[in-house]
């Protein structure tokens, strides 16, 4: 358990709400586990998190906050904090606008939206002063399900002592970290991330293949560190914490071997309709003309890591 002296924040009243975060919280008497899926970016979260909302004893997060981005606001003055404290108060500004005066007239959904936006700038500006307000997000939609679940894959490249916190938040908490092949995780992001101004005509592949070169070659980016699974998996093995990780591999996701790994995760059987599954980027077919090994050799350390740790579960897809 993390104490207050191991951290190494200058912010007093940060550490303070560190030190706060040691109980694990109530939470109804049906819910069996919380499962916080910690990442990968473009490695099939919002497929399973679309798919867990449809199962009949799943609670997920209220749309549209299938990534909440709470635990990566923890740590205060990163960029990630900022940048998803600025989303926060943006989306909170638009949903005042619409949904202030129906909710005035007494329409529930306008209410939700408005108490799920307040929310989550509540919780992305207090830290762990707000797991209370954390958890009730995440029971927003609650009806006597057994297994609560969240997906942020910034999740995975937040510290070793705020995982540490992440994992008391309920009394059996897992965490799931889906895996694709890091280069081809770091060039779909690429594509994604230029897929409306390709499909504007403002950029083109080639500008995505330079984003995706300079973000591989900068191991201090964040658009790296989605992708490196090694430093994921040190810090979860350094804070104790690999007996609660549930790994999934995006490449052979739909194999028995990967489904009965979900079904450990979430203490049950759920069944996953793969036909919705899409990698739509908004680019063209046949637009895969660019060297992507090069940058195999950026990731030798998450390749050799992984495969070190699970074996021949690694699909034989992977680059290196």
């Amino acid at each position: 358990m993390t104490s207050v002296s191991s951290l190494t924040m200058s912010d007093g009243a940060v550490l303070e709400r560190v030190s706060t975060a040691v109980v694990p919280l109530d939470w109804p008497s049906t819910v069996e586990r919380v499962v916080l899926c910690i990442g990968a970016q473009k490695a099939a979260t919002s497929f399973f998190y679309t798919q867990f909302a449809r199962a009949p004893d799943v609670c997920v997060s209220p749309p549209p906050y299938k990534e909440v981005h709470y635990w990566d606001c923890v740590e205060n003055e990163t960029y990630n904090a900022r940048r998803h404290r600025r989303r926060g108060r943006k989306r909170l500004s638009n949903v005042l606008r619409a949904a202030t005066l129906p909710a005035l007239t007494g329409d529930k959904n306008a209410r939700a939206a408005l108490r799920n936006a307040v929310s989550v700038n509540v919780i992305r500006h207090r830290g762990l002063s707000a797991r209370a307000r954390y958890r009730d997000l995440l029971l927003a939609n609650y009806a006597g399900e057994t297994v609560v679940f969240e997906a942020t894959p910034g999740y995975a490249t937040v510290s070793q002592e705020v995982l540490e916190q992440m994992a008391q938040i309920a009394p059996d908490t897992r965490l799931m970290l889906l895996m694709r092949d890091p280069v081809d995780r770091l060039w779909s992001a690429a594509k994604y991330f230029f897929r409306k101004r390709i499909a504007a005509g403002e950029a083109t592949l080639d500008d995505a293949y330079d984003f995706f070169q300079g973000r591989y070659q900068n191991r201090s980016s964040i658009d790296f560190a989605h992708s490196d699974y090694g430093t994921t998996l040190r810090r979860l093995d350094a804070a104790g914490l690999m007996d609660r990780l549930h790994v999934v591999f995006y490449e052979t996701m739909h194999t028995e071997r990967e489904q009965a790994a979900v079904t450990e995760m979430m203490g049950r059987s759920c069944a996953l309709d793969f036909g919705t599954r899409s990698n739509y980027h908004g680019t063209p077919a046949g637009a895969e003309v660019y060297d992507l090994d090069v940058a195999v050799p950026a990731f030798a350390e998450t390749y050799e890591a992984v495969r070190a740790r699970f074996g021949d579960r690694v699909p034989e897809a992977w680059r290196g």
